[in-house]
């Protein structure tokens, strides 16, 4: 909901340079035009931030305290500073882009997982045929062959989707370059990366100490430690004078090496699930339907 939202306020706002209120204004009329709930809380959240934008209130606050649509705190945050620096156009436009990556992401999380579903059904339903057809019994030892089946396919899948979903340290990077190159502190702009991340995770630990080294007034490369391919990346940034620009660079390279993966993941998915359900129907043939052929051998000998 908070990406359509969002992009609906980017399209007339920042591509068709309307004003803040007339966006509004435009969108909270949607609810007249449409019986679907999900557009009229769209709506209704429009006409909520300009019935509160024109009773004086800030925009940020305004998505803090709107009950219809759930805005998080890194949101809000970012158009705190988009009110702050005076670029709220761009914090719109930065924030639409990053709620469609997201969005794309679950639809290739969605469309890789359709493939591994099917090979399951598949799977159990040709062993429940072959269990009625031959007449042999063995629910239990069935039960078990199924389960493990269950097991094998979500690691296998489990990983995908590690490989598939959004990589966190990419909209961080990308969240920093973004706040640097609009006027915000070092400092402050490492914040938005802990939010992205996470406190409690290792990576979010990182940024966290960075912040406080980076207050005491030491260098970024001996403040933020991510890791021997980045250090050097901080190292010779700072020493040529492209500390602003590093964690944009950092951004692209890690989203080319992601889409790197995430390319060679999509081709292995069909053929990795027809080998393990291959493997399945083997084993089901071998226990179950080669000794019911055998006693039909043995009878018809008799």
């Amino acid at each position: 909901m908070v990406r359509i939202f969002i992009n609906k306020l980017a399209e007339l706002y920042v591509r068709q340079n309307l004003g803040l209120i007339e966006s509004l204004e435009i969108i909270s009329d949607y609810k007249k035009r449409t019986a679907w709930p999900g557009k009229n809380k769209i709506s209704m959240t429009a006409e909520f931030l300009y019935q509160q934008l024109e009773g004086g209130n800030i925009l940020s606050n305004a998505f803090a305290r709107c009950s219809y649509i759930y805005f998080d705190d890194f949101f809000v945050s970012f158009i705190r500073l988009g009110e702050k620096t005076g670029k709220l156009k761009d914090v719109i436009d930065f924030l639409n882009k990053k709620y469609e990556r997201k969005h794309k992401t679950k639809e290739r999380l969605l469309e890789v997982s359709i493939y591994p579903a099917f090979v399951i059904l598949l799977s159990i339903a040709a062993s429940v045929f072959l269990i009625n057809f031959t007449n042999t019994g063995g629910l239990q030892e069935l039960y078990k062959l199924v389960f493990i089946l269950f097991i094998v396919c979500g690691l296998v899948l489990y990983t995908i989707m590690k490989i598939m979903t959004e990589n966190k340290l990419y909209e961080a990077f990308l969240s920093v370059d973004f706040l640097i190159r609009s006027g915000v502190s070092m400092t402050e702009a490492i914040t938005s990366a802990i939010t992205i991340l996470g406190k409690k995770t290792s990576l979010g630990q990182a940024f966290i100490d960075a912040k406080e080294k980076l207050e005491f007034g030491m260098s970024l490369s001996n403040s933020l430690k991510l890791g021997e391919r980045f250090d050097e990346g901080f190292f010779f940034a700072e020493k040529t004078g492209g500390r602003t620009e590093v964690f944009g660079r950092m951004a692209e390279w890690i989203n080319i090496q992601t889409e790197k993966r995430q390319k060679i993941c999509m081709v292995l998915v069909e053929p990795l699930f027809i080998f393990i359900a291959g493997i399945f129907l083997l084993i089901l043939i071998l226990k179950f339907f080669m000794p019911y052929i055998s006693d039909l051998q043995l009878y018809g000998g008799i």
